[in-house]
């Protein structure tokens, strides 16, 4: 996916776990600026991947009793290249 696909992508599956997106540089409760967005388009991913990254970021948020933020993102996408690594490593 091009990088904008991504963001549409990431954009999307933000929006079905209940979080708006907005113009970078605008602050609003619970959104994500689009410069967040575009830190998250940034990673080399699919977009299987990143409908699992949220879905799992999401379920990571509410078990900690907080609104998902960036950081959870962060944290699941970081557990799935670290996954990846060493099933990779594994495979050799």
């Amino acid at each position: 996916l091009t990088k904008d696909a991504k963001m549409q992508v990431w954009k999307a599956f933000l929006a079905k776990v209940g979080v708006k997106v907005v113009p970078a540089g605008q602050t609003e409760t619970g959104a994500f600026g689009e410069d967040l967005v575009e830190k998250l388009a940034d990673r080399d991913i699919n977009g299987r991947q990143i409908k699992n990254a949220t879905r799992t970021a999401s379920s990571l948020a509410r078990s900690r009793n907080e609104p998902l933020s960036f950081t959870h993102l962060l944290e699941t996408l970081d557990a799935m290249d670290e996954f990846t690594a060493e099933f990779k490593a594994m495979s050799l």
